[in-house]
């Protein structure tokens, strides 16, 4: 079962639902696969330009994709990623 609270997760949601590949989704922001694979994995947190770019083509809001953003915003501390 998928956890949608995982930001991970709802990119990959949204790009399935779009029916996109993580290659096609690339190709349309403009940008290598491997960085695309590392914002879906939690890796890297996009800059605001690209997450706007990345949820246009997904028909979301950055928001809903990357929670965090929001958090940090509003100055709820350094993010920390672990793998």
């Amino acid at each position: 079962m998928t956890d949608m609270s995982n930001p991970t997760n709802r990119l990959q949601q949204a790009r399935h639902a779009r029916g996109l590949d993580q290659r096609q989704l690339a190709e349309r922001i403009g940008m290598a696969p491997r960085t695309l694979q590392r914002y879906e994995y939690g890796g890297l947190i996009p800059k605001l330009d690209v997450a706007r770019d990345i949820a246009r083509v997904l028909g979301t809001s950055v928001e809903y994709l990357w929670p965090e953003r929001e958090e940090r915003r509003n100055g709820g501390g350094t993010l920390h990623h672990h793998c």
